[in-house]
């Protein structure tokens, strides 16, 4: 497999440091970009989406767009202001409350 940029080395075998190199790049992109899955995997220096969802599953045990969901709101929270915060705790409180 052929990396889409020069600047990343050549491997797509999920071990290699090259794969996780570009694996690290690509979870960066998909914690603190809205890009899509085929620009994120394009900018990390796979040749095709196909070839980035199989090594990042082999890698990760899920879809970029499952590891995307799953960590979204991780990372949404560590950015809130704390107005922000109290507010989502107050809400998660009262629906603690009714339950």
């Amino acid at each position: 497999m052929i990396c889409h940029y020069s600047l990343f080395p050549q491997s797509n075998e999920p071990g290699s440091h090259a794969c996780v190199f570009r694996l690290k790049h690509a979870v960066s992109e998909l914690l603190y970009t809205g890009s899509n899955i085929t620009r994120i995997a394009m900018n990390s220096g796979f040749s095709n989406v196909s070839a980035f969802n199989r090594v990042f599953r082999d890698y990760y045990g899920i879809a970029p767009t499952e590891y995307r969901n799953q960590n979204k709101e991780r990372m949404e929270r560590k950015f809130w202001s704390k107005e922000k915060l109290k507010n989502k705790l107050r809400q998660e409180l009262q629906a603690l409350e009714k339950a």
